[in-house]
């Protein structure tokens, strides 16, 4: 789950290794958005991250992977992995 008063473009958030399915297939896991609060359908102005987003292999906060995600204003994101 992801919340903020204010939107944010390409904030990079790394991974743990609990939440990948299978570890080393981790590049192919794509996280699925369950719920964005902002989207056109709850009256909000549909910024979000096309319905996932996928892990890449960059490092980060010594994690081996992350991803990048958009971060609507006032809203409340939810993840699964597929």
């Amino acid at each position: 789950m992801f919340c903020t008063a204010f939107s944010v473009k390409n904030l990079r958030r790394e991974l743990h290794r609990t939440e990948f399915s299978t570890w080393p297939l981790a590049l192919k896991d794509r996280r699925r958005e369950l719920l964005n609060s902002d989207a056109t359908i709850y009256w909000g102005s549909g910024m979000g991250n096309a319905g996932g987003a996928t892990a890449e292999a960059e490092t980060w906060n010594s994690r081996p992977f992350s991803m990048n995600l958009s971060l609507p204003p006032l809203c409340a994101l939810f993840f699964k992995g597929a």
